[in-house]
């Protein structure tokens, strides 16, 4: 789409072919040419450039090891060109080197401190905080950039976040895929808002939204339930 929401372009089709996807989830971005597609039903994450054309893939598989990586659930680019890619099935996080070599794993199955449940969605702050969507645990797990679990943003509200974004005050947006609710949190991690589903001008409440994005004014909310992408400017939040 265009800034003006004018759909521009299109890619992809079912299949498993270069260049084709099998239940695409989540979008990341890490840089002006490098987009990058989780293709979950192929089990690989594509990179595509700026007009959408594929430029490469990186499989989520080891052909020596049929068990060692599960389905991808998120994945995401650090500051260093490594790639964080979420592991549903074995509940940790595989990281790849900037030529795509795999380096190691991050976490395990538990449920406190480092420990892991269901991950998906990943996003990495301005800090170097990658943030991991611990849905199994109902939390946001937070790691630096070796791995070593930090904190974990937690409510006692939340059901299944399903997506974080950050925007550029640092404040952590989830929205939760049940509740289809969206939290608002500082950087010191304390809530500042929470937002019904129900919003202003809708005729439909948000229902089983899978994502959530921050550019710039406007937000934006993969609306799954209703098979529709929201669009929203945010209130003036304190905090």
């Amino acid at each position: 789409f265009t800034t003006d929401l004018t759909p521009e372009r299109e890619y992809g089709g079912r299949g498993s072919a270069a260049g084709l996807f099998n239940r695409p989830t989540f979008v990341s971005s890490d840089g002006p040419l490098s987009i990058r597609v989780v293709d979950e039903g192929n089990r690989r994450i594509c990179r595509l450039d700026s007009r959408l054309q594929y430029a490469d893939e990186l499989s989520f598989s080891d052909p020596d090891d049929p068990l060692k990586f599960g389905v991808p659930g998120g994945a995401a680019v650090d500051r260093s060109g490594n790639i964080w890619i979420s592991d549903r099935d074995n509940n940790r996080v595989a990281v790849f080197t900037l030529v795509q070599q795999f380096d190691r794993f991050v976490g395990e199955f538990g449920y406190a401190g480092g420990g892991l449940s269901s991950p998906s969605k990943i996003v990495i702050d301005r800090q170097g905080g990658h943030l991991v969507c611990d849905v199994g645990n109902r939390r946001i797990a937070v790691y630096d950039e070796y791995g070593n679990y930090s904190r974990a943003l937690e409510d006692p509200e939340f059901r299944e976040p399903a997506g974080v974004a950050v925007d550029d005050d640092d404040r952590v947006w989830v929205i939760d895929r049940i509740s289809a609710r969206i939290f608002v949190f500082a950087p010191t991690g304390n809530r500042l808002l929470v937002v019904e589903p129900t919003l202003p001008g809708l005729r439909l409440p948000i229902s089983s939204p899978a994502d959530i994005a921050v550019s710039g004014d406007r937000i934006f909310i993969s609306d799954s339930g209703n098979d529709r992408i929201l669009v929203c400017r945010p209130l003036t939040i304190k905090g």
